[in-house]
């Protein structure tokens, strides 16, 4: 694909790069080292939250170069995946997958958990033996603090996991435990947090003390399950499936695992995206830098230059003195002070030669003004 540097200007003057790259056919980190090669400037993050906030904004002009009416060639990559953010979702048509991504095997959630993921296999055995060590002691605190039996909910949510596990490692994922008792789905490199959990609903209690005028509120269970991502994903999308009396949720687990690879989509993109910006500011610093550098250095040699027209002045006046002193015609013997007449002329005119010095040449005095660094 080609466009011209104009064309590229308009586009990322109108909307984010994160916006106009998946059109392009590139990620936007692609995008913003077109544009840097390319030398057409685009605007930063702050200046699009800016502009949402409705604050006044200023667009960097697109410089002139020599490269004119050439057009830029856009190579498509495997990292722009913006666009799939842009699309709904829907149950019945899943985002296509691109070539490199192993095609979706069927996702389906048995009625029996019979060879269970080895993560839930472990759950099962743990909560097992802490149920057989409770039943073995003696004390009170252990027996009262033993798990309880697992729920129908619970083989559910089970059964459920393990589809959603098997699911996502078939097709290069990875699955591990994440904080705060989350599940951690590892896809690219990118690291999604979800749990399976069921739905509560508040009800209010009333007091038994008629004189008070509030009631007490609580959570009760209600039976469904609802699996919640933990990530935030940008973007416009649900990111909890609650099931229904017609939609249970073991009929959502396919879409549910679709987004699981497009949520590693969405945040490869943003990082990509992040990490442009990020050398975008680091190339800028640099820039600002290398300028208060070259100012700082200027200003020195300013300063040198000056340095050097008062010696020269004054080395001026002093010949100008020492000649009309000289015209007097004194006596060099005669001693005045700690010296005689003579001894004083020649260290006056060792003084005068060295304010001097620099100044007689053009090639002295300008080596001289470029040695001068800041701070001197």
């Amino acid at each position: 694909m080609h466009i011209s540097r104009d064309e590229l200007y308009r586009l990322i003057s109108e909307r984010p790069l994160s916006k106009v790259a998946p059109e392009l056919g590139i990620s936007a980190t692609a995008l913003a080292r077109v544009c840097r090669t390319h030398n057409v400037p685009y605007p930063g993050s702050g200046y699009w939250t800016k502009k949402a906030m409705g604050l006044p904004v200023e667009l960097v002009p697109l410089p002139t170069t020599k490269e004119g009416a050439v057009r830029i060639e856009l190579k498509p990559t495997t990292a722009s995946t913006g666009a799939r953010r842009s699309l709904p979702r829907s149950s019945s048509s899943a985002p296509t997958e691109s070539p490199a991504t192993p095609p979706a095997p069927t996702v389906q959630v048995s009625d029996r958990l019979t060879r269970p993921h080895p993560l839930i296999a472990r759950w099962l055995m743990e909560h097992e033996e802490r149920t057989r060590k409770a039943s073995r002691s003696r004390d009170p605190w252990q027996v009262r603090l033993a798990p309880a039996p697992w729920t129908t909910l619970d083989r559910r949510r089970h059964r459920i996991l393990d589809a959603v596990f098997k699911a996502v490692e078939a097709r290069g994922g990875e699955i591990g435990e994440g904080p705060k008792g989350l599940i951690s789905a590892t896809i690219s490199g990118e690291q999604i947090n979800f749990q399976v959990r069921e739905k509560l609903r508040q009800i209010k209690i009333p007091q038994d003390d008629k004189r008070r005028s509030y009631m007490t509120t609580e959570l009760i269970g209600t039976g469904n399950l609802v699996f919640a991502i933990r990530t935030y994903l940008r973007g416009s999308f649900n990111e909890e499936w609650r099931e229904t009396e017609r939609r249970p949720l073991e009929t959502q687990v396919p879409e549910i695992v679709d987004r699981l690879f497009e949520g590693a989509k969405i945040l490869r993109a943003w990082r990509e995206e992040r990490d442009a910006e990020a050398e975008r500011w680091r190339l800028e610093s640099e820039k600002r830098a290398e300028i208060e550098r070259i100012r700082l250095l200027d200003e020195a040699r300013k300063a040198e230059l000056i340095k050097l027209a008062e010696r020269w002045e004054t080395a001026q006046r002093l010949k100008t003195y020492l000649g009309a002193l000289a015209a007097t015609q004194p006596s060099l013997g005669e001693v005045a002070g700690d010296r005689s007449v003579g001894e004083w002329f020649e260290w006056a005119e060792a003084f005068v030669a060295e304010l001097d010095k620099h100044t007689g040449t053009a090639p002295s005095a300008f080596s001289a003004v470029s040695s001068a660094t800041p701070g001197q």
